[in-house]
Order: C-alpha cells, then sequence, then structure tokens
C-alpha cells in the first residue's frame, strides 16, 4: 500500500495530536487541584470589528495566562515538566526539561474569576464604558475549569468640553500657557491614562518654567457627565491644600560641582575652583573642570527647567568621563526662592588595556595564528578626550591545494580621537546643535601593511576627519568631512607579476588608489 506526501503529513499529525491527548496532562494533578485553561470573553451590543478590537483589549485584563498551547490544543510545555518527574537531579536531561523547557501546570484558584472580573470592570470604567455589566460563568470538568466573561459594555462616554482652571496666580497663569499643546481633545473618547499623561505634561512644563516644588498629584480632574447624550465636561483644577512651596518660582543659585565624588569620600580638603558660576571640588584633579563646564546648562540666576536638568545629565553622561552621574537640589532657605545645586559625578577607570591571541582560518585554506592589542584612554588630554589605538598582526600559511606552503603576514594599526565638542574653524558650531546631548570631533588614523612571500607587498592608509552628533534620542548623525584612502602596491614579484600580465580584472585590482570623499550617515 502507498500513502502520497500529503497523506503522511495527515497520519503524523493525528498521530501527534493523539499522543498528546491521550497524555491527559489534567490528570496528572493531585485529586484536589483543576487545570486553569484560560477564559473566554463575549461580548455583546456593538459591531464585528469594534467587538473584535475590544475584546482583544480586554484579554489583556484576564489574569493569569493559561498553560501555553500549540496549535490551541497541546500543551506542549506542560507535558515536557511533567514527564521529567517530580524529583529531578541538579543537572540533566530531566532538569533541562523540568527547569528550562517545561512549564509549570497553572492551577484554578478560586479567585480568579472575582480579579479578572474587576480588571475587566476597571478597563471599561477607564476607557469610558461606565456602568458596564460583567458576569462570569465557571466552566469546571472533572480536570479542568475554565471562564467565561459576558460584558456587555454601554456605549463610551466623549469629551464634550475641557477647561483649565482660572487665573488667580502665577501657578494657574503658566498652568494656561500650556493649553495649546493639550492632550486632551473635545470629541475623544473618555481614556483616564490620558488624563494622567495630561496631568504629567503639565506637570513638566511647569518644571520647565521654575516651579521646583510642584507635583502631579497637586491637579485633579472633575468630570461631570450627561446620561442622555454620553457626553463629559472635564474640568482641571488645583488643589486647594497644596505647600505655599508649590506656587514658588525657584531659581538656581550656586553650583558645586563634585568631578572625582567617591560615595563617603571626605571633601573637607579638597581643592575649590571657580569657572564662571561653578565651584569645583576637587580632590584628584585629573580631569580640566572647563572641559565638564561645557555639558553644564543649569547656570546661576536661571529659571530652575527640568529639561536643563535633564540634558545637563544627558551631556555629563555623553563624555564619555563617567559611570554614575547625580543632581542635588537644596532649598537655600525656606522663605527664599532660590536653589543650590550638588553636581556628583563618579568617574571611570580611564585607562584600559585588552590583549587577544586569534586563530584564522579562511576559506582560501590559509590558516594561522593573530595577536590583537588595544589601548583605550578616555581622558587624554585631561579634557575627557577619548584615545584609542589598536595594532593587529597576524601570519598565514596554506596548508592545502596548489599554493602548498605559501606564507603571508600583515600588521594593521589604528588609532583615533573622540573630541567631546565640535572643533570648526571659526565658527562656534556648538551653538547650532540640541542643548541635550554632547557631540563630538572625530579624528582617525590607521596603517595597514601586508606582504605575501614571493608574491608582492602592499601598503595602506586611511585619513579622516569628521563629526558625530545626536538630534533626538532616536536620531543621530554622523558627518565624515574629509576622508581619505590610500592603497599601494608596493614590490612586485615575477610571479605575481606575470599573473597581473594575464588577467585584466586582477591587474586593476591591485591598482594604486588615492580616494577623497565625503561621507554622512543619519539613523
Amino acid at each position: 500500500m502507498r500513502f502520497s506526501g500529503f497523506t503522511c503529513v495527515k497520519i503524523l499529525s493525528a498521530s501527534l495530536i493523539f499522543l498528546f491527548s491521550s497524555c491527559n496532562v489534567a490528570k496528572r494533578l493531585p485529586a484536589d487541584d483543576k487545570l486553569y485553561k484560560g477564559a473566554d470573553i463575549q461580548i455583546e451590543n456593538g459591531g464585528f470589528f469594534s467587538n473584535f478590537g475590544l475584546k482583544g483589549e480586554l484579554s489583556d485584563a484576564v489574569q493569569p495566562e493559561p498553560n501555553r498551547r500549540i496549535l490551541g490544543i497541546i500543551p506542549f510545555r506542560l507535558w515536557l515538566y511533567q514527564i521529567a518527574g517530580d524529583s529531578v537531579p541538579e543537572k540533566g536531561l530531566r532538569h533541562w526539561l523540568k527547569e528550562k523547557v517545561g512549564e509549570p501546570p497553572v492551577i484554578y484558584n478560586d479567585a480568579f474569576p472575582e480579579r479578572s472580573g474587576n480588571n475587566i470592570r476597571n478597563y471599561l470604567f477607564n476607557h469610558g464604558y461606565f456602568d458596564s455589566d460583567v458576569d462570569v460563568d465557571v466552566l469546571s470538568k472533572k480536570h479542568s475549569v475554565s471562564l467565561q466573561f459576558n460584558v456587555k459594555p454601554n456605549e463610551a462616554y466623549t469629551i464634550r468640553e475641557y477647561f483649565y482652571p482660572e487665573v488667580r496666580d502665577s501657578l494657574t497663569f503658566y498652568i494656561q500657557q500650556s493649553r495649546e499643546e493639550a492632550l486632551i481633545e473635545s470629541g475623544e473618547t473618555y481614556n483616564l491614562d490620558e488624563l494622567s499623561n495630561e496631568r504629567n505634561r503639565i506637570n513638566d512644563f511647569l518644571k520647565n518654567n521654575g516651579f521646583y516644588a510642584f507635583s502631579p498629584e497637586y491637579l485633579i480632574f472633575r468630570v461631570d457627565s450627561n446620561v442622555l447624550d454620553k457626553k463629559l465636561k472635564v474640568y482641571l483644577e488645583v488643589k486647594s491644600d497644596i505647600p505655599e512651596t508649590a506656587f514658588t518660582i525657584y531659581r538656581v543659585n550656586d553650583v558645586f560641582v563634585y568631578p572625582d565624588f567617591v560615595l563617603g569620600g571626605d571633601t573637607q580638603h579638597c581643592d575649590t575652583t571657580q569657572i564662571r558660576s561653578y565651584s569645583f571640588i576637587t580632590c584628584n584633579p585629573n580631569i580640566r573642570p572647563v572641559s565638564i563646564s561645557r555639558a553644564l546648562l543649569l547656570e546661576k540666576g536661571d529659571i530652575y527647567s527640568l529639561s536643563d536638568y535633564n540634558a545637563t545629565l544627558n551631556k555629563i553622561m555623553g563624555l564619555g568621563m563617567f559611570k554614575f552621574a547625580n543632581i542635588e537640589f537644596t532649598s537655600l532657605m525656606p522663605d527664599t526662592a532660590l536653589l543650590n545645586a550638588g553636581v556628583y559625578l563618579t568617574q571611570v577607570i580611564p585607562r584600559s588595556f585588552r590583549a587577544e591571541l586569534q586563530a584564522v582560518s579562511k576559506s582560501n585554506d590559509f590558516v594561522g595564528p593573530g595577536l590583537n592589542l588595544s589601548y583605550t584612554d578616555r581622558n587624554f588630554f585631561r579634557g575627557a578626550e577619548m584615545f584609542s589605538f589598536s595594532m593587529f598582526s597576524g601570519l598565514e600559511t596554506q596548508f592545502s591545494g596548489r599554493q602548498s606552503g605559501l606564507f603571508s603576514y600583515e600588521i594593521r594599526l589604528e588609532s583615533e580621537m573622540l573630541i567631546p565638542r565640535f572643533i570648526v574653524p571659526f565658527v562656534n558650531a556648538n551653538n547650532f546643535l540640541s542643548r541635550q546631548y554632547t557631540a563630538h570631533t572625530n579624528i582617525r588614523a590607521a596603517f595597514g601593511f601586508a606582504d605575501r612571500v614571493n608574491y608582492f607587498t602592499n601598503r595602506s592608509v586611511n585619513l579622516s576627519y569628521g563629526y558625530t552628533w545626536r538630534e533626538t534620542p532616536a536620531k543621530s548623525h554622523d558627518f565624515t568631512l574629509i576622508n581619505i584612502d590610500y592603497s599601494n602596491l608596493g614590490k612586485i614579484f615575477p610571479l605575481f607579476d606575470s599573473l597581473l600580465s594575464a588577467d585584466e580584472l586582477v591587474r586593476q585590482s591591485f591598482q594604486d588608489r588615492f580616494i577623497f570623499s565625503l561621507i554622512y550617515n543619519s539613523c
């Protein structure tokens, strides 16, 4: 008897389903336990597409999730967990099956229906479906339990109008000024998450305008509803019992910078250096204060700004010299609107050396050892300039093939200097860049030498000068203003010369090259 390929697949699939189904995982549970097989959500009212989207969102509110199943039928991971046994060794196949691949059974608990039902009700209420009905049916079998939620959502409420508080003081004045970027608009469906986002947005706006002591918890929303047309009026209000400091517009006073801060360290015997309005307190002056001052956006007399605070941290970390950075503000006196700032910086280990021994194997049967050495100094000129130097040396020989016994060796040298600012003649380009991030000037030089014994020698040089900067957290730019590539075929032996003469393509690929280019990349 012969079977077609398709018939074999069907027989195999049916056999697998029968195999795993016959091994009823629920029967392996203790007598008082039942396997939780998940929940189904049935939505009444509304159209198919609206219900389909709502059903998917409500499914995320149902907890816990049941054991995963292949094709929605076979709890394969649970089956592996159970066949591994109850007592498994600390290593081996059974340990791997139970601890790494297998999945323990999700046992039904009487609290599941109420907990998931409350999650569904909360989701509906927070998204404008007020007074919705949610019922649950517990479908219990001998060894398993599943749930079915029956949801009757009312029509979702939408926002008719959104009102800001009247201007009574400087705080409410700035709240009014922020309304152009409001996240809540008339006609939108009520969404509690959007109200929370709106409150945080206003808080950030206020903090960027000096309200250092303000908190989003000081804002509340009052909602008036109309049952007949399902419309809402949303009123933004400021709590009446907030502290007086929340109404204060703060300014930056003195800024103290600790470039070599160590937790618990003694700063009483350190030196103080004044750069502009910044006081640098250093115990081990290994980095020039002026290099750090370029990253500081907190100027004495400026209105406190959360954006400047975050940008200062970003620019400091962009120097590449510090592994931790923290800024703490302290009020000068309770009755003043001045803040002293302490900038605490913990340095990385500035110098590192690395050596790697490699074994090289290529598709053309060349094999041999290689040595890779690299050195990095993150504070080369004591201004957070990062200098790196690497050297690779390799020796290769061919053990098989027509050219068995052929040797070649190469050496590559590469150095790079990363300077944490733009260096442009006659122009202060740093004024045109984002204040949020540190821009860099890149200077690179590379040299390579290769010797294919009894064939040829080759030299290559690369020189480049360019800039890298970040525009947003997700967008960066890399502009190489000058990029020079030079390659020169040095000594040519007679055997290789005959190969060049016989093949024009090979000869052209080994011609001397001098390429000058500009390169720009954005990602």
